[in-house]
């Protein structure tokens, strides 16, 4: 893959071309962390290992991509031929592909835990984790519509995770195949992970293999890092700490596993236990403020300061411990 070519260059985002011979093609949305620097793009790497040709929008903020400069790169990208291409983002990027896919040139949309908007008269108080980035200046027409979707697209999502849910309820469109993927939370990306597995699924979008592309995503879901943490979080919620406890064990990122291990002391009402878990998560992630508030509330301090606790874990870690 050569490039990138960069097409245009705007306030708000890049719209970024690496060039590939390729019966299929990505337009690819990036998330709200990503920020533009001509180089970089949400599925380089992947089109770089499966040998498709991508076009890319990359943000220079979390700007959730305004109408007004996607408009003139809608213009750009309807000059560029070849590929089918498919539409492809998650979260902030998932709503750029469901709202600007189309008009970009996609045949097929796959979103993964999208946004319908994140204007709050648009979604009301349900979901409030990105109503600081909405400006009504730059935010107009930002609802996502029916027309705006190609036939045969699909959603991804967690139907047990109330805030992606309030989103994609209103996204069901007759264009639109919702697959829902519980015990993921936001993080239901994480089940394409891998180029032999997510080049099924492109070409499953593009053949309109919704059933096998649904099979696959949840048979791939049991073994991501997100899928365990997120069913003894439901497990917790149930009162079922047994079950739980075998699930948090398995848990491989140890913040995590310590986090909810820490959760379970606690509704046991071991605190010395559960403070235990959570100074061991602090050794992972010396710089969580909730993590120390949490021990605050069992009346416990976390003995280190951050500048110790930093210092302390690697040696920690050669120990063994998490």
């Amino acid at each position: 893959m050569t490039g990138p070519d960069v097409l245009f260059d705007g306030e708000h985002v890049q719209l970024l071309h690496f060039r590939r011979d390729s019966r299929i093609g990505l337009l690819t949305f990036d998330i709200m962390h990503a920020r533009a620097n001509g180089r970089n793009a949400f599925g380089k790497k992947l089109c770089e290992r499966i040998g498709y040709d991508l076009l890319a929008v990359v943000p220079k903020y979390p700007c959730w991509y305004p109408a007004e400069e996607m408009r003139r790169i809608a213009s750009i990208s309807g000059q560029i031929g070849g590929a089918t291409r498919i539409a492809y983002g998650a979260s902030m990027g998932g709503y750029g592909a469901l709202r600007w896919g189309r008009q970009m040139g996609a045949e097929v949309v796959l979103a993964c835990s999208p946004q319908y908007s994140i204007d709050p008269k648009a979604i009301g108080d349900g979901d409030r984790r990105y109503a600081r980035h909405f400006r009504p200046d730059v935010h107009l027409d930002m609802d996502i519509r029916p027309e705006h979707i190609p036939t045969g697209s699909v959603m991804i999502y967690d139907p047990c995770f109330r805030l992606d849910r309030i989103h994609a309820d209103r996204m069901l469109f007759p264009s639109v195949t919702g697959i829902p993927l519980p015990h993921m939370g936001h993080r239901t990306v994480e089940c394409l992970a891998g180029s032999v597995l997510a080049t099924s699924v492109f070409e499953g979008l593009i053949a309109g293999r919704i059933s096998a592309i649904r099979k696959v995503l949840l048979e791939r879901r049991k073994i991501t890092h997100s899928f365990p943490i997120h069913l003894a979080q439901a497990a917790l919620q149930r009162g079922k700490l047994e079950l739980a406890d075998r699930i948090a064990q398995k848990v491989i990122e140890p913040w995590s596993r310590h986090r909810l291990l820490a959760q379970i002391a606690g509704k046991r009402q071991n605190y010395s236990g559960a403070a235990d878990h959570f100074r061991s998560a602090l050794l992972v992630r010396p710089e969580c403020r909730l993590t120390r508030l949490q021990l605050g509330k069992l009346g416990q301090p976390s003995l280190l300061g951050h500048e110790d606790i930093a210092r302390e874990a690697p040696a920690k870690t050669r120990q063994g411990t998490p």
